[in-house]
């Protein structure tokens, strides 16, 4: 029998939380942190299964299961703690797409791609606005709107 999950109540700090969060992921398999989604969602373990097409007694075998209780309650607590764990397991798969781009037979997909992680290495270049006239500075004004119509 299932219970309610959402009724337990935490006490640590968000700080504690993140990280005991972000270990217990880093020990989970995609199902699993699958099934720690589809768990907020639904009011049972075996609904929260069914939801993500696995079988419903599958959770229940997971030697795993107290950590993703856990993981769980961490979630309920704070959603926000929930995304950032999420992007941060999903960041290599992304990092292995954006890579794979560099083998594109699209020419202006590789230079996108091979730009984008030049400057999130290295940042973006900057174009230097040095003033080598200290003394004096020049303004130049264009007046580039019409003339306006003589008042009658």
């Amino acid at each position: 029998m299932d219970k309610n999950i959402q009724s337990v109540p935490l006490s640590e700090s968000d700080e504690a939380l993140a990280q005991e969060y972000e270990n217990i992921l880093e020990q989970l398999n995609v199902n699993q942190c699958r099934f720690i989604v589809a768990r907020l969602e639904h009011p049972t373990d075996s609904a929260a299964a069914r939801s993500i097409d696995i079988d419903e007694r599958t959770p229940l075998r997971w030697p795993e299961k107290p950590l993703i209780d856990r993981a769980i309650k961490i979630c309920v607590k704070n959603a926000a703690l929930m995304a950032l764990g999420m992007r941060r397991k999903a960041l290599p798969k992304a990092m292995a797409v954006k890579i794979s781009g560099l083998d594109s037979l699209d020419e202006d997909l590789r230079q996108q791609v091979a730009k984008e992680i030049i400057e999130g290495e290295l940042g973006r270049p900057t174009q230097r606005n040095e003033n080598n006239n200290k003394d004096t500075l020049t303004v130049n004004f264009i007046w580039d709107l019409p003339t306006p119509p003589p008042q009658t």
